[in-house]
């Protein structure tokens, strides 16, 4: 997860639109760590791909497990484990892709496990942000 306003009660979250065969929505930015690559090279390549922001360094809050079916816009992957990492920018740029979000306006088209994952940065978030 990305969030902007480290200084900031209520940080807002980034969310990317997506439209494809699987989904059409919003999610948080993410990938797969791709053979041969190790983590930190997968977030690298992601925070270049869809971010495009500066970043606090990643921060790893909790994880996810994702159950994955063979419905119509399922992925048949298999199961899933999401790792949530949080990271912080307080540039007022633009992002590459997708918008910042309030914590408690989420679009209701936001991907399911996204949503849980959002949930845990909230709650994350009302802990303390660590500074």
């Amino acid at each position: 997860a990305v969030l902007r306003g480290s200084g900031e009660k209520n940080p807002k979250i980034l969310l990317i639109y997506r439209k494809d065969k699987f989904f059409d929505g919003y999610h948080m930015p993410g990938t797969v760590v791709l053979p041969g690559e190790r983590v930190a090279q997968a977030q690298q390549r992601l925070i270049a791909s869809e971010v495009g922001l500066p970043l606090s360094p990643l921060t790893f809050v909790d994880w996810c497990e994702v159950a994955k079916g063979p419905g119509e816009k399922e992925n048949i992957r298999g199961q899933e484990l999401g790792f949530l990492f949080v990271a912080m920018t307080d540039s007022g740029e633009k992002p590459k892709g997708g918008e910042f979000f309030s914590l408690d306006r989420i679009p209701e088209n936001t991907l399911g496990h996204h949503r849980v994952m959002i949930e845990k940065v909230r709650r994350w978030v009302s802990s303390g942000i660590p500074r």
